[in-house]
Parts: C-alpha cells; structure tokens; sequence
C-alpha cells in the first residue's frame, strides 16, 4: 500500500482533476461539433477534441509509469492499454462517420 500511504483521496482528486476537467471539455465540444453548421468551428473544434483525448491519454501513462513499481501497476497498464486502443478505434470510426465514410 505504498500509493495510498502518499495519497489522500483528496490529494489523489486533485491530482486527476486537470484529466477530468479535460475529458469534460473534449466530450462537450465533440457534441458542438456535431450541431454546429459552420465548417470551420467543427474543425476547429475536431483539433481541440483530439487534441483533449492525447492530453488525457498522456497523463495517464505518466501516472501509470510513476506507480510502475507497485503491486498492481501490471493490471494498471493493461486496462491502460486496453482502454486507449478501444477510445482510439471510437475516434477513428467518429471521424469516419464526421466524414461521411
């Protein structure tokens, strides 16, 4: 338990609310790119979304990368890893469906 003795929920809230406040952010303007007429703001708004998701993605992998040495950091990096392929074939076949493919 060496993660929980350097961690409150608090302090671990805190830590992850940039990624929270950032998949908020990124969901929010996928759903205005979808209503929004205006073929530059959905662009725009295309970049800021995935642009969001790598942030996220980024950070979770230095979080896991930090805990790597304790004890369930192995199912850590496998739900990791399982989740971001699966995010990223939802962004690939988004953009597909944004593109009329």
């Amino acid at each position: 338990r060496p993660c929980m003795d350097r961690y409150t929920p608090v302090k671990a809230f805190l830590r992850n609310l940039p990624s929270v406040v950032t998949c908020f952010l990124y969901t929010w303007s996928a759903w205005v790119m979808e209503v929004t007429t205006s073929w530059s703001v959905r662009w725009g708004l295309l970049c800021f979304t995935f642009a969001g998701v790598m942030i996220v993605m980024i950070d979770q992998f230095a979080l896991c990368y930090r805990h790597r040495h304790e004890t369930l950091a192995g199912y850590k990096t496998a739900m990791l890893a399982y989740t971001n392929i699966v995010f990223l074939a939802f962004g690939f076949v988004f953009l597909l469906g944004r593109f009329g493919c």
